[in-house]
């Protein structure tokens, strides 16, 4: 079931319908009625403010808006007339061609639609499209969304023959419920919301969406920056929390010691080396190095970065330390400073460096390769040997 928002513009009165369209007719939901001033024409400049501000006071008094809407006009803002067309099909464009002799105002300034009267006659209606719009804006700004255009009268009688009734009485309850049985199932109904006129429809009714849409988002970001800014704070709390029980970790085991910049490294540096003096057993498995070698590779490694000159660029590619060999290789800025790392390597005690491999970079810089092979025991009493 379909709901359809109705508005009657009678001769001094507003009267606004919500109809639930069914298959077997239709039913009232409410209707309301505000008495305003209605304009007997429109013309250039034509103000709508007191037909709105009625509109807008029967939906806040019923607290409701309906996008879906029928506009009842009134006959006499139309211009009409029957013209001749024998075709069995209603041609839009040449109904229009013969309507325009007989309008008081230029084609392109109006909006016209067509119903066929007999098999040789059309009635043409045309409205003003300028101030037309005028009014389908201001019920866009009210929520309203006119898909629908239609003059009071709808008989064969021209609608402004002043010899027939063709405007709404306010109180005629019986032409009203006729108006609302034929605009609820369209019979014979003329439809002015076409062209310009239902090209403001839909950009007005584009427009509102986008701005409904645009506001949604904008306070969705600002909810997402809201919780991104709580987030921040919450880590930045738990970070400095962290740190100072590190700090208080560290002032308790080395209370001579001065704080270093970063309290956690240190801790494990010593933690590492109080398991290897007490031959600590730290999981590993059985196929892994022996836990004293591996210390021994991450001593080598602070030696090696405690030797190096601090004007040496360096750029590790790979690093390779077990029990017998440890093999580097990255890139550096020349052939000299591939041969200071070796030398660099070579005064580490317990490991013998071999020349390092280097070749030139098309972008500048040297690659190099170094392996050094960690000293035996009978090669140790050898060297000293040859140094007696």
């Amino acid at each position: 079931m379909k709901k359809r928002f109705v508005i009657l513009i009678g001769s001094n009165s507003v009267t606004m319908h919500v109809v639930e369209l069914r298959r077997q007719g239709r039913s009232a939901l409410w209707q309301t009625r505000v008495d305003c001033a209605v304009a007997p024409t429109l013309y250039d400049g034509f103000d709508p403010t007191a037909i709105l501000e009625a509109i807008g006071k029967g939906l806040s008094d019923n607290g409701t808006s309906h996008a879906d809407t029928t506009l009842v006009i009134p006959s006499r803002w139309c211009y009409d007339h029957p013209v001749d067309l024998p075709r069995k099909r209603l041609v839009r464009s040449a109904a229009t061609y013969a309507l325009e002799e007989f309008l008081p105002a230029p084609i392109d300034t109006v909006t016209c639609d067509f119903r066929r009267i007999d098999d040789t006659h059309v009635l043409g209606v045309a409205v003003p499209s300028a101030p037309m719009a005028h009014v389908l804006s201001g019920l866009a700004e009210l929520g309203l969304s006119v898909d629908v255009i239609t003059p009071m009268d709808r008989d064969g009688e021209a609608l402004g023959d002043e010899s027939t009734d063709s405007e709404l009485d306010d109180d005629d309850e019986e032409r009203i419920d006729q108006l609302l049985d034929e605009v609820c199932t369209c019979r014979r109904l003329i439809n002015l919301c076409r062209g310009a006129l239902a090209g403001s429809s839909r950009r007005n009714t584009v427009g509102r969406n986008l701005e409904k849409t645009l506001a949604v988002a904008a306070v969705f970001m600002l909810c997402l920056l809201t919780w991104l800014s709580a987030q921040l704070g919450t880590y930045d709390d738990a970070l400095k929390s962290t740190h100072g029980e590190m700090a208080e970790v560290y002032t308790s085991v080395f209370p001579e010691s001065a704080l270093p910049p970063n309290p956690a490294m240190r801790l494990a540096s010593e933690r590492l080396r109080l398991e290897r003096q007490v031959g600590a057993d730290v999981g590993a498995d059985e196929d892994a190095l022996d836990q004293r070698d591996r210390l021994a590779s991450l001593v080598a490694l602070r030696e090696l970065a405690g030797s190096l000159s601090s004007d040496i660029r360096l750029r590790l590619q790979d690093v390779t330390i077990d029990d017998r060999r440890f093999v580097l290789r990255g890139e550096t800025r020349d052939h000299r400073d591939a041969e200071r790392i070796a030398e660099a390597v070579g005064s580490i005690d317990g490991w013998d460096v071999e020349p390092p491999r280097t070749s030139r970079l098309d972008e500048g810089g040297v690659q190099f390769s170094l392996r050094a092979s960690r000293r035996t025991q009978g090669a140790e009493g050898k060297t000293l040997a040859d140094g007696r």
